[in-house]
């Protein structure tokens, strides 16, 4: 159970280093422990491993509005972007393309 929530903590360093690859990593790990902890679990759980499965729980929910708060930053830029290519568009509406050219005619 610990080392569930080393993993907790762990996850949480990848998502403000913005490392997804670690972070699944971390999941995947996380996942295997649980299984393991699961096949060998009774229904004779102490108060020690309900505390650090409350505190497991914390650390997720602290994780997950961190990956909210990244994810509307996200959409806010991704928002920004796209206002900004529509009035550049809009902007360059009239405008050629094609360089003009000029032509020397004094030949």
């Amino acid at each position: 159970m610990l080392k569930i929530k080393d993993i907790a903590f762990m996850q949480r360093s990848a998502i403000e280093k913005n490392d997804i690859e670690e972070l699944r990593q971390l999941i995947a790990e996380r996942q295997r422990c649980m299984d393991t902890v699961d096949a060998i679990s009774d229904d004779s759980f102490d108060r020690e491993i309900a505390d650090i499965i409350e505190q497991i729980q914390s650390i997720d929910q602290d994780n997950r509005h961190l990956l909210e708060h990244m994810m509307h930053n996200i959409d806010d830029k991704l928002d920004s972007i796209k206002n900004t290519r529509a009035g550049l568009m809009k902007y360059n509406a009239g405008v050629s393309q094609i360089p003009p050219a000029f032509v020397d005619k004094k030949m």
